[in-house]
């Protein structure tokens, strides 16, 4: 992943649509670099792998960021910027609200380098940007980003990081060239097609006396400081997603897909098994009315079992809740186990039993139970039991 430098001059994009870019590898080296309108930047057009834009950081030269030096507390968020406000408020000609800041670390004086830009020029700049389909993730002063000792001709102005961490801009007019020579240049670059001949003329003579010399043969040496610099609040570019949720982007909709396809088959088969249902309840509607056509219909299931053990007991059998019927379960118990059975009663077709059953007892018991369509259920006294004939519903 590269990412692109924009050099942006003061007058853009009002007076000119153009301006040079550098391209920097994930290592911090430049690749390539350039000067053309944004449709010939490199990645226009592009999306990035999180869908938010080509990352960009922007450099901004000449008079539109102003530089200031100020003592700061050292921790984050005692340099917010109401701080930085604060800590300049003598210095500053409009009002904080209207200005962004962005704070270098401190030197060794333990003061720190600041630049100032007007809040609405760069969010002017910010939403040009992204409606590029660029993703701005830092904005510094040029002269922020370069060696201490280096100067940048560039736009019209000269930008010129200053050994205490500072930067300056001036304008590149005839005026520069005749105090150019007290400036503590010692390296600059020629970003211009044309310089005015006082200033050529002194840049040229410095560079032959071994003095000043042109790195413009040399690969762009720029080193933007720690955070977003000018990008907080409103600007604050938006937080890049997790890198591995992108590797595991592809198993998330299969599971996904897969959790959607469970949903439906488990939703099927109980429209499936209600359907069932129904279609038995309904049988059992209709084989009452059939074989008691008189009767006032409540509970076709539990009506229909009261008239069963009814025909049972009026031709001498069994119905399901009778005593013997109700003891049948016991027969599954040890001799040595049915001896500590206690009070055995009978009453409303529940037999109630107390014991001390253990735990395997009991199971063989209940699972005796099942097997006769009988149920066992625990009372509320400790070892006390009931045996009933089991719900059919």
């Amino acid at each position: 992943m590269t990412t692109l430098i924009l050099l942006i001059p003061p007058d853009w994009p009002q007076q000119r649509r153009d301006c040079s870019w550098l391209l920097r590898d994930r290592s911090g080296r430049i690749v390539r670099q350039g000067h053309s309108e944004p449709a010939y930047w490199p990645g226009i057009g592009e999306t990035a792998g999180d869908n938010a834009g080509r990352p960009c950081e922007i450099l901004l030269s000449g008079s539109q960021c102003a530089g200031q030096r100020a003592r700061l507390p050292q921790t984050a968020r005692a340099r917010s910027p109401q701080v930085i406000a604060g800590a300049l408020e003598d210095n500053l000609l409009e009002a904080p609200e209207q200005l962004l800041f962005a704070a270098a670390e401190a030197g060794t004086d333990e003061i720190s380098a600041i630049g100032i830009i007007a809040r609405q020029r760069l969010a002017g700049i910010v939403a040009l940007l992204r409606e590029l389909g660029l993703a701005p993730r830092a904005a510094w002063p040029l002269g922020m980003a370069l060696p201490a000792g280096q100067a940048w001709l560039y736009a019209g102005s000269l930008d010129l990081a200053l050994a205490d961490g500072s930067f300056a801009s001036l304008d590149s007019d005839p005026h520069l060239g005749s105090w150019l020579a007290q400036l503590p240049i010692s390296s600059y670059r020629n970003l211009d097609r044309q310089l005015p001949d006082s200033v050529t003329t002194l840049l040229e003579t410095g560079r032959n006396s071994g003095e000043l010399r042109d790195s413009g043969a040399e690969p762009a040496n720029l080193s933007l400081p720690t955070g977003a610099g000018f990008l907080y609040g409103e600007l604050a570019p938006p937080k890049p997603r997790l890198v591995l949720a992108r590797h595991f982007r592809r198993a998330g909709q299969l599971a996904a897909g897969a959790a959607l396809l469970v949903a439906v088959l488990a939703t099927a088969q109980w429209i499936w098994l209600e359907r069932q249902a129904s279609d038995y309840r309904q049988h059992v509607v209709t084989r009452f009315r059939q074989a008691f056509p008189q009767a006032t219909l409540v509970d076709p299931l539990l009506q229909m079992r009261r008239q069963v053990d009814n025909a049972r007991r009026q031709a001498g059998q069994l119905a399901d809740d009778d005593f013997l019927r109700l003891l049948g379960p016991l027969a599954s118990l040890t001799p040595n186990e049915a001896g500590q059975l206690g009070e055995i009663s009978y009453d409303q077709g529940r037999l109630h039993l107390l014991s001390q059953l253990d735990a395997a007892a009991l199971s063989r018991l209940a699972e005796a139970g099942r097997g006769q369509g009988l149920r066992l259920i625990a009372e509320a006294t400790p070892g006390s039991f009931s045996i009933q004939a089991g719900d059919l519903r």
